[in-house]
């Protein structure tokens, strides 16, 4: 680790425990105890425009897409109209500056290209693509990305930060995804890890888990792998949460034993019927890789168990 990733990580730390302020704002970190500002013209995550009514925090929005780790430039890259004479010069010259020339940035690039592929492909969410993208620069910056193993060392970063949010992932289409097999992304999450690359994630996984052991999936951490496959509303999230909240609070003996992806797909399919956004079975059921009957023998325990009239 270098010393400026030290440093960094301190104030972070220091920040975290409330010993240091972050004025977003003036873009300072600030020791409140004696007003001294310790680091300034940090980048303003603060709004561009002055609010004279209420209406306009929700009237005004920040100009330009937000700062992503999806890929390499953070998003903060300007791209140029090739239309025209002009607009042909100015982009020739923009794609001539915008080639890297560092080897590190370019194994990146290629890493972040197929982070996102195989996530759009397996329907996860995007906190996992960012989350994903971070590890990936880290690693790049530490020379860690080997040109024939990139593919291997992306697939163990999106299997570590899905365990790190609880979400379930389907490894066999994952390997399918990359085209690698169960021992090259072992090799490459076993390398990555004696390098210290998962070390945050570890911490954050110690921090949510039962010391006991790491706790089962729950029917709700399908959710957002159904989410992200199909395209549900935000309200059919809610409402599905909600539904398998009330079976474990009121019927956990129904919830016990029972397949978990089965149990989460019918809660979906049930609370798009009951907000008029019908799902398809068979959409929901490819989503979480179980068959339409799985769905429909879970849907009739729950209506049964809840007391919920359908009409259809």
């Amino acid at each position: 680790m270098s010393a400026s990733t030290a440093v960094e990580k301190d104030l972070g730390e220091l920040i975290a425990s409330g010993k240091l302020i972050y004025d977003y704002e003036r873009g300072e970190i600030i020791d409140p105890e004696t007003g001294l500002v310790i680091e300034e013209g940090l980048i303003s995550q603060a709004r561009e425009w002055r609010e004279y009514s209420p209406e306009d925090r929700f009237n005004r929005s920040r100009i330009g897409p937000q700062i992503t780790f999806k890929v390499h430039d953070g998003g903060l890259t300007s791209y140029i109209d090739p239309r025209g004479s002009t607009g042909k010069k100015l982009n020739k010259l923009q794609t001539s500056t915008r080639r890297p020339r560092d080897h590190r940035v370019r194994k990146e690039i290629d890493a972040k290209m197929i982070m996102n592929d195989t996530i759009a492909k397996m329907g996860l969410p995007g906190v996992v693509a960012e989350t994903v993208g971070m590890l990936i620069k880290e690693a790049a910056k530490n020379n860690l990305l080997r040109k024939n193993m990139i593919a291997s060392a992306v697939g163990a970063m999106i299997i570590e930060v899905c365990k790190a949010y609880g979400i379930p992932i389907d490894m066999k289409k994952l390997r399918e995804t990359l085209s690698l097999s169960e021992r090259d992304i072992h090799n490459a999450t076993k390398r990555l890890a004696w390098a210290g690359v998962f070390n945050d994630l570890k911490r954050k996984l110690r921090e949510k888990s039962d010391p006991r052991g790491s706790a089962p999936l729950t029917p709700a951490s399908y959710i957002p792998k159904i989410s992200g496959s199909v395209g549900l509303s935000d309200d059919i999230v809610v409402l599905s949460k909600r539904i398998i909240d009330l079976m474990v609070r009121y019927e956990p003996t129904s919830t016990s034993g029972k397949n978990p992806e089965g149990t989460a797909a019918a809660a979906v399919y049930l609370a798009s019927i009951l907000l008029e956004n019908k799902k398809p079975q068979k959409s929901i059921a490819e989503a979480l890789g179980i068959s339409e009957v799985t769905i429909r023998n879970r849907y009739r325990d729950i209506i049964d168990n809840l007391d919920i009239i359908v009409y259809i």
